[in-house]
């Protein structure tokens, strides 16, 4: 399956250096899974959206942005907001690549 990546860095005070790649070729049927995961560990295998993420900081919040030590706004931004501004990005500028 075609993949069109699209990375968007976190906004939020020290998760500046956290990015996360979003495949804009995922299905409907897997970004409503991946929206719906929350709760769920760093097991879940969300790859068909989440291509990529790195910068985390794992010092402060061992464990990923899945993991039990995340914070909230950070998971809801990983899932939803982020992917949601990796979408708006995307149908603003299709050509540009970012990953």
């Amino acid at each position: 399956m075609a993949q069109i990546p699209r990375t968007v860095t976190c906004p939020y005070p020290g998760f500046e250096t956290f990015s996360v790649t979003y495949n804009m070729m995922a299905t409907v049927k897997q970004i409503e899974a991946t929206a719906a995961s929350m709760g769920t560990g760093p097991e879940l295998d969300r790859g068909a959206v989440i291509m990529d993420q790195h910068g985390w900081p794992e010092t402060e919040y061992p464990g990923g942005p899945f993991g039990e030590n995340a914070p909230m706004a950070v998971l809801v931004w990983t899932l939803r907001t982020g992917f949601g501004k990796a979408v708006a990005e995307y149908v603003n500028d299709p050509f540009s690549a970012t990953a």
